[in-house]
């Protein structure tokens, strides 16, 4: 019956998802590829004799990943990492496009893979070994964003049955509880007092708490956040580098603490404050590109990041919109503006030049 259970509230979620009503068309894609900018990597580099890609056809990014290497000459063969000869498919190849998806099951595999090509082959991958193992991971990532001293809502995290006990009786509620793999607001929750808490740790500790993956329980750990009241929306700021910057609000429903999933995305200006801390953090990891997701707090007014990820859902090449006018943001370290620049980019392409510049302009 728990399973029956599990499904049936899964399939009334996707519903229910699915009829959330948008603002804006921003996960309509567009059809033709070809209407946005053509990506070219910088003059200096000619890859055309020594570099040969082994493209994965994960998901639908490899679409626009194909047309970057079109565009630039890039030799390419498609790659099936998932077979049991992968590794010796690999040899032929010096660099690995991939987009892998993001259930554990998948990430499990694409960090086995990953290390192995990168570590133990010498090969280039995108995403690094180092950029997998952030992806979809959020304690990895508060742990991160923490020791590097960037501004993150107060958090819980602890594997210790009895500190976790001692914690919620001090504990402010309501508060957040989230899983350390999940996206579009899958598997956060609103834990308002303490008996509701001490079931859910029970659950955690004891034979584990299902979450959405049928497949998955979230066993002794806890994750809680500080629940902070905002200005109604939350800001996800898209980062390639100094000269490519994307971004949009999604507003919060009424009667909902989550803006994540929910399709009410607003695309104008960027607050200038958000952006330099998200650019700050991409350039401290040395990413080749990276989205992160803030919260605006009515107590301070300051933006503090909710979670990032390396790879979001990208189905439109209009990623920043001002007055209804799609381009980027280039930022200006020297006089810390911001400048807007009308055009239509794929976030997926502008990635791949950054990774190809940054492995083969570094020694130039």
């Amino acid at each position: 019956m728990r399973i029956k259970n599990h499904f049936l509230n899964r399939l009334r979620y996707r519903i229910s998802f699915s009829l959330r009503p948008s603002k804006i068309e921003v996960f309509e894609e567009r059809s033709n590829l070809d209407l946005a900018e053509t990506i070219l990597i910088d003059s200096r580099i000619n890859l055309g004799n020594i570099v040969n890609v082994g493209l994965v056809r994960d998901g639908d990014d490899y679409t626009k990943f194909e047309r970057f290497l079109k565009n630039n000459k890039i030799a390419y063969e498609y790659f099936n990492i998932h077979s049991s000869s992968w590794m010796e498919d690999a040899k032929k190849f010096d660099v690995f496009i991939w987009r892998p998806l993001s259930s554990p099951y998948e990430l499990e595999e694409a960090r086995e893979k990953i290390y192995f090509l990168e570590r133990l082959l010498n090969k280039s991958v995108y995403p690094s070994f180092a950029e997998i193992m952030f992806y979809e991971n959020k304690i990895l990532q508060n742990y991160i964003l923490k020791n590097e001293g960037f501004p993150v809502i107060e958090t819980f995290i602890s594997y210790d049955y009895d500190e976790v006990l001692d914690w919620l009786e001090k504990a402010k509620y309501p508060f957040v509880s989230k899983i350390k793999e999940g996206a579009a607001s899958q598997g956060v929750s609103l834990i308002r007092n303490k008996k509701t808490a001490r079931g859910h740790v029970e659950k955690i500790f004891r034979g584990g708490k299902p979450t959405y993956w049928p497949f998955l329980k979230q066993k002794n750990y806890v994750f809680f956040q500080k629940y902070v009241e905002n200005e109604g929306f939350d800001l996800r700021v898209i980062v390639v580098d100094e000269n490519h910057i994307f971004g949009y609000y999604r507003e919060i429903p009424k009667g909902e603490f989550r803006a994540s999933g929910m399709g009410l995305v607003v695309k104008k200006e960027l607050p200038k404050e958000a952006v330099r801390v998200a650019l700050d953090l991409t350039k401290k990891l040395t990413f080749t590109n990276l989205s992160v997701d803030f919260l605006q707090s009515k107590a301070d007014e300051r933006f503090y990041i909710i979670e990032t990820s390396n790879f979001i859902k990208i189905e439109t090449d209009e990623q920043l919109k001002i007055n209804g006018i799609p381009g980027r943001y280039r930022y200006i370290y020297e006089t810390d503006d911001l400048i807007f620049e009308k055009g239509s980019f794929w976030v997926q392409e502008l990635t791949l030049k950054n990774f190809f510049e940054k492995s083969y302009l570094k020694d130039r």
